[in-house]
């Protein structure tokens, strides 16, 4: 499998421990990019989308939303177009890595309000979510931001696992949440109906 890895500072430490793991599980990396204080829309502008059509990779990993200073809906414009650029790439999985628990209220407030985000509107994009504060409550450098290599190495270690596990079924493309709904309730008036003509014949 072609790994591609896009992340900000925490995956500078992150992203090479993870690197090893998966080339262990026989997974490529073609592209990793962890840049200090980028955003998805940093990423964009300096061309991730070039770098990741010439990878080529067949799942991304993107581990952003610390930096993230877009505390209202003008976020989701970056957002759906950094996972386009892993789509247009060829990209048929895509997990993205949410803000870690930070000690410091500031940028702590940041990182929950993008977190929640994230975890409400990733699934309608067909894109996994993964949330890094479960395993971030201790362990902070002296900043209140950045953690001790012991929480990178099990951070690694989470989206390794993540990686190794069966992806769930999905199409691709970009694909508005209601359009799951009308897919479950398509497939819940199909059932009905079944049922329903089963009953009448059994009559």
């Amino acid at each position: 499998m072609r790994l591609a890895l896009v992340g900000d500072s925490h995956t500078q430490i992150v992203f090479p421990a993870l690197s090893r793991l998966v080339e262990r599980a026989g997974m490529s990396v073609v592209l990793s990019k962890p840049k200090a204080g980028w955003t998805a829309k940093k990423h964009l502008e300096q061309g991730i989308s070039q770098e990741l059509g010439q990878a080529q990779p067949e799942t991304v990993v993107i581990s952003l939303g610390g930096n993230n200073m877009v505390l209202n809906e003008s976020y989701r414009p970056f957002v759906a177009n950094i996972v386009n650029a892993a789509r247009q790439a060829g990209a048929k999985r895509i997990l993205w890595v949410g803000p870690a628990k930070a000690v410091r209220q500031d940028v702590e407030q940041r990182h929950k309000w993008t977190t929640d985000w994230l975890k409400k509107h990733l699934p309608g994009y067909g894109v996994e979510f993964i949330d890094a504060r479960k395993w971030t409550s201790t362990g902070h450098r002296d900043d209140g931001v950045h953690f001790y290599r012991s929480t990178y190495k099990k951070w690694a270690e989470k989206v390794a696992s993540a990686l190794r596990s069966n992806p769930p079924l999905w199409g691709g493309g970009l694909v508005p949440r209601q359009g799951n709904k009308i897919i479950w309730l398509i497939s819940g008036l199909t059932l009905l109906t079944g049922a329903f003509l089963l009953f009448r014949r059994k009559k």
